[in-house]
Protein backbone atom coordinates (compact mmCIF):
# COMPACT_ATOMS: atom_id res chain seq x y z
CA UNK A 1 0.00 0.00 0.00
CA UNK A 2 2.30 2.35 -1.24
CA UNK A 3 -0.11 4.96 -2.40
CA UNK A 4 -2.38 7.47 0.26
CA UNK A 5 -3.56 10.69 1.88
CA UNK A 6 -2.38 12.94 4.62
CA UNK A 7 -4.50 14.68 6.62
CA UNK A 8 -3.66 17.13 9.93
CA UNK A 9 -6.35 18.52 12.55
CA UNK A 10 -5.54 20.45 15.10
CA UNK A 11 -8.59 21.09 18.15
CA UNK A 12 -10.27 24.68 18.41
CA UNK A 13 -8.00 25.62 21.44
CA UNK A 14 -4.88 24.53 19.56
CA UNK A 15 -3.44 22.28 21.78
CA UNK A 16 -3.78 18.94 20.37
CA UNK A 17 -3.22 17.87 16.72
CA UNK A 18 -3.36 14.57 14.56
CA UNK A 19 -1.52 14.01 11.81
CA UNK A 20 -2.25 10.36 10.21
CA UNK A 21 -1.98 9.10 7.22
CA UNK A 22 -3.74 6.53 5.06
CA UNK A 23 -2.24 4.11 2.85
CA UNK A 24 -3.81 2.27 -0.14
CA UNK A 25 -2.49 0.40 -3.12
CA UNK A 26 -3.55 2.87 -5.96
CA UNK A 27 -4.27 6.59 -6.39
CA UNK A 28 -7.27 5.54 -8.02
CA UNK A 29 -8.40 4.30 -4.26
CA UNK A 30 -7.05 6.81 -2.36
CA UNK A 31 -8.78 10.09 -4.61
CA UNK A 32 -11.99 8.18 -3.48
CA UNK A 33 -14.59 10.64 -1.86
CA UNK A 34 -15.43 7.72 0.52
CA UNK A 35 -11.05 6.99 1.39
CA UNK A 36 -11.23 10.71 1.93
CA UNK A 37 -14.20 10.96 4.59
CA UNK A 38 -12.89 8.01 6.45
CA UNK A 39 -9.33 9.37 6.92
CA UNK A 40 -10.95 12.66 8.25
CA UNK A 41 -13.21 10.47 10.36
CA UNK A 42 -10.39 8.52 12.62
CA UNK A 43 -9.05 11.29 12.44
CA UNK A 44 -11.79 13.05 14.48
CA UNK A 45 -11.85 10.05 16.85
CA UNK A 46 -8.49 10.37 17.15
CA UNK A 47 -8.29 13.62 18.51
CA UNK A 48 -11.19 13.24 20.08
CA UNK A 49 -10.46 10.70 22.07
CA UNK A 50 -6.63 11.82 23.02
CA UNK A 51 -5.49 8.23 21.61
CA UNK A 52 -1.31 8.33 21.83
CA UNK A 53 0.09 5.60 19.04
CA UNK A 54 -1.55 3.90 16.20
CA UNK A 55 -2.04 0.43 18.37
CA UNK A 56 -4.63 2.36 21.11
CA UNK A 57 -6.09 4.31 17.83
CA UNK A 58 -6.73 1.13 15.94
CA UNK A 59 -7.85 -0.71 18.62
CA UNK A 60 -10.28 2.29 20.17
CA UNK A 61 -14.23 0.99 19.97
CA UNK A 62 -16.18 4.40 19.46
CA UNK A 63 -20.02 2.44 18.39
CA UNK A 64 -21.42 -0.48 20.08
CA UNK A 65 -18.03 -2.23 20.07
CA UNK A 66 -16.74 -0.97 16.34
CA UNK A 67 -13.69 0.05 16.39
CA UNK A 68 -11.12 1.79 13.95
CA UNK A 69 -9.84 -1.08 12.60
CA UNK A 70 -13.18 -2.32 11.68
CA UNK A 71 -13.57 1.15 9.77
CA UNK A 72 -10.43 0.12 8.08
CA UNK A 73 -11.66 -3.04 7.19
CA UNK A 74 -15.34 -1.74 5.85
CA UNK A 75 -12.63 0.26 3.35
CA UNK A 76 -11.47 -2.55 1.82
CA UNK A 77 -14.49 -4.34 1.05
CA UNK A 78 -15.39 -1.61 -0.74
CA UNK A 79 -12.67 -1.32 -3.03
CA UNK A 80 -10.83 -4.83 -2.70
CA UNK A 81 -7.67 -3.45 -1.86
CA UNK A 82 -5.33 -3.32 0.73
CA UNK A 83 -5.66 -0.05 3.11
CA UNK A 84 -4.02 0.72 6.47
CA UNK A 85 -3.23 2.87 8.58
CA UNK A 86 0.85 4.31 7.56
CA UNK A 87 2.39 7.46 9.80
CA UNK A 88 0.58 8.42 12.30
CA UNK A 89 1.48 11.16 15.14
CA UNK A 90 -0.76 12.61 18.13
CA UNK A 91 0.33 15.81 19.97
CA UNK A 92 -0.84 17.22 22.75
CA UNK A 93 0.50 20.76 24.27
CA UNK A 94 0.35 22.97 27.37
CA UNK A 95 2.29 25.86 26.14
CA UNK A 96 2.40 27.90 22.92
CA UNK A 97 -0.08 26.55 20.22
CA UNK A 98 -0.13 24.31 17.10
CA UNK A 99 -0.86 25.02 13.73
CA UNK A 100 -1.17 22.53 10.79
CA UNK A 101 -0.97 22.48 6.77
CA UNK A 102 -1.58 20.01 3.74
CA UNK A 103 -1.02 20.98 0.71
CA UNK A 104 -3.87 20.00 -2.20
CA UNK A 105 -7.14 21.07 0.49
CA UNK A 106 -7.67 18.82 3.71
CA UNK A 107 -6.22 16.00 2.57
CA UNK A 108 -3.17 15.39 0.25
CA UNK A 109 0.55 13.58 -0.49
CA UNK A 110 2.21 16.24 2.31
CA UNK A 111 0.99 17.67 5.55
CA UNK A 112 2.52 19.16 8.26
CA UNK A 113 2.07 20.47 11.86
CA UNK A 114 3.94 22.65 13.93
CA UNK A 115 4.20 23.58 17.69
CA UNK A 116 5.17 27.15 17.99
CA UNK A 117 5.94 29.68 21.39
CA UNK A 118 3.92 33.00 21.34
CA UNK A 119 0.64 33.59 19.70
CA UNK A 120 0.60 34.90 16.05
CA UNK A 121 -1.61 31.74 14.53
CA UNK A 122 -1.61 33.21 11.24
CA UNK A 123 2.19 33.53 10.86
CA UNK A 124 2.01 29.84 12.17
CA UNK A 125 0.22 28.66 9.59
CA UNK A 126 2.82 30.63 6.54
CA UNK A 127 5.83 28.58 8.45
CA UNK A 128 3.76 25.42 8.44
CA UNK A 129 2.94 25.77 4.47
CA UNK A 130 7.19 26.48 4.48
CA UNK A 131 7.51 23.44 6.04
CA UNK A 132 5.35 21.63 4.21
CA UNK A 133 6.98 22.99 0.52
CA UNK A 134 10.70 23.20 1.42
CA UNK A 135 11.13 19.89 4.18
CA UNK A 136 13.77 20.85 6.07
CA UNK A 137 15.59 18.49 8.01
CA UNK A 138 16.86 20.43 10.93
CA UNK A 139 14.84 23.70 12.91
CA UNK A 140 18.20 25.13 13.46
CA UNK A 141 21.98 24.69 13.54
CA UNK A 142 22.27 23.67 17.44
CA UNK A 143 19.47 20.82 16.19
CA UNK A 144 22.31 19.03 13.97
CA UNK A 145 23.62 15.72 15.66
CA UNK A 146 27.13 15.89 15.87
CA UNK A 147 27.28 12.86 13.56
CA UNK A 148 25.56 14.25 10.21
CA UNK A 149 28.04 17.15 10.67
CA UNK A 150 30.97 14.60 11.02
CA UNK A 151 29.39 12.52 8.21
CA UNK A 152 29.94 15.68 6.08
CA UNK A 153 33.39 16.82 7.40
CA UNK A 154 34.82 13.66 6.21
CA UNK A 155 32.88 13.80 2.86
CA UNK A 156 34.07 17.34 2.46
CA UNK A 157 37.37 16.76 3.77
CA UNK A 158 38.41 13.81 1.11
CA UNK A 159 37.48 16.34 -1.90
CA UNK A 160 39.10 19.28 -0.88
CA UNK A 161 42.23 18.27 0.69
CA UNK A 162 42.63 15.57 -2.57
CA UNK A 163 42.17 18.35 -4.88
CA UNK A 164 43.62 20.97 -3.34
CA UNK A 165 47.76 19.33 -1.81
CA UNK A 166 49.37 22.28 -2.43
CA UNK A 167 47.18 24.82 0.16
CA UNK A 168 48.23 25.09 3.73
CA UNK A 169 46.02 22.33 5.77
CA UNK A 170 44.40 25.55 7.64
CA UNK A 171 43.23 27.24 4.56
CA UNK A 172 41.93 24.03 3.63
CA UNK A 173 40.21 23.67 6.68
CA UNK A 174 38.40 26.89 6.20
CA UNK A 175 37.20 25.89 2.65
CA UNK A 176 35.57 22.47 4.53
CA UNK A 177 33.89 24.44 6.92
CA UNK A 178 32.64 27.13 4.88
CA UNK A 179 30.89 23.74 2.64
CA UNK A 180 29.77 22.38 5.59
CA UNK A 181 27.45 25.84 6.36
CA UNK A 182 26.96 26.17 2.63
CA UNK A 183 25.17 22.23 3.30
CA UNK A 184 23.19 22.51 5.93
CA UNK A 185 22.03 25.82 5.71
CA UNK A 186 19.71 24.51 2.93
CA UNK A 187 18.34 21.97 5.41
CA UNK A 188 18.12 24.10 8.46
CA UNK A 189 14.83 26.03 8.92
CA UNK A 190 15.57 28.74 10.41
CA UNK A 191 18.47 29.20 7.22
CA UNK A 192 16.07 28.46 4.00
CA UNK A 193 14.53 31.16 1.88
CA UNK A 194 11.03 31.86 3.22
CA UNK A 195 8.55 30.32 1.05
CA UNK A 196 6.11 33.50 0.39
CA UNK A 197 9.06 36.31 0.28
CA UNK A 198 12.52 34.27 -0.59
CA UNK A 199 14.52 37.68 -0.08
CA UNK A 200 13.99 37.36 3.64
CA UNK A 201 15.38 33.90 5.71
CA UNK A 202 12.45 31.98 7.87
CA UNK A 203 14.67 33.22 11.13
CA UNK A 204 13.63 37.05 9.90
CA UNK A 205 10.43 36.49 9.46
CA UNK A 206 9.63 35.21 12.86
CA UNK A 207 11.97 37.07 14.63
CA UNK A 208 10.40 38.37 18.09
CA UNK A 209 7.23 37.00 16.97
CA UNK A 210 7.57 32.83 17.74
CA UNK A 211 9.38 30.52 18.00
CA UNK A 212 9.30 26.99 16.15
CA UNK A 213 9.67 24.55 19.48
CA UNK A 214 8.79 20.96 17.19
CA UNK A 215 7.30 19.86 13.49
CA UNK A 216 6.37 16.66 12.15
CA UNK A 217 6.25 16.23 8.28
CA UNK A 218 4.43 13.58 6.69
CA UNK A 219 4.93 12.53 2.88
CA UNK A 220 3.37 9.60 1.01
CA UNK A 221 5.66 8.11 -0.37
CA UNK A 222 5.78 5.75 -3.17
Amino acid sequence: ANEGQVFALISSDKKKGVLLELNSETDFVSRKDEFKSTLKKISKIAIGNSLENKEKLLNFNFDNGKSVNDIILDLISIYGENISIGKYKYISVKDGFLESYVHGGDSGKIGTIVHYSGNESELGRDIAIHITAMNPKYINFECIPHEDIEHERNIFNSEVFNSNLNKPKNILDKIVDGKIDKYFSKLVLYRQDFVKSPEFKVKDIIKNKIDILKYYRFEVKK
